[in-house]
């Protein structure tokens, strides 16, 4: 489903991220991984299912509680990982989440996480290497 991504530079980001501290470097990532994650988020909120029915149960709905977590080094992973983005539901709705991502017995799959993945892998990369770039230059200069 995915295409391969080959990255290089990375020995040239790691020396620009440990000239500026460990204490800067992760809020730039943070920026970084944010703003390239938000088509992502909003494409995954556009097609979450949505029941517009006015006698469900009332509470949230699945669209609503979509958000973007970024997790430093060492937290909850590896110890190689400069830090970690996810976008997705938050933990009340994951199991909503999975049954409409892939189905149930009585419910059709409707995938809105890995398809908004999918559509928006090149603007991820392209504006990660962006706003990474144009903030990594906003500390050194």
């Amino acid at each position: 489903m995915f295409d391969n991504v080959q990255v290089t530079g990375l020995d040239e980001l790691e020396r620009a991220l440990v000239s500026i501290g460990a204490e800067m470097g992760y809020p730039i990532l943070r920026k970084a991984s944010r703003a390239a994650m938000k088509p992502v988020k909003t494409q995954m909120q556009e097609n979450a299912p949505f029941d517009d029915d006015p006698n469900r149960d009332q509470g949230p709905h699945l669209r609503n509680k979509i958000s973007v977590n970024v997790r430093k080094k060492g937290s909850r992973g590896s110890q190689q990982t400069a830090a970690t983005t996810r976008v997705g539901p938050t933990k009340a709705h994951s199991q909503k989440a999975i049954a409409a991502e892939y189905g149930t017995t009585n419910q059709g799959a409707q995938p809105f996480i890995r398809s908004a993945l999918f559509d928006n892998r090149y603007r991820v990369v392209e504006t990660f290497k962006q706003v990474l770039r144009a903030k990594l230059l906003e500390v050194t200069l």
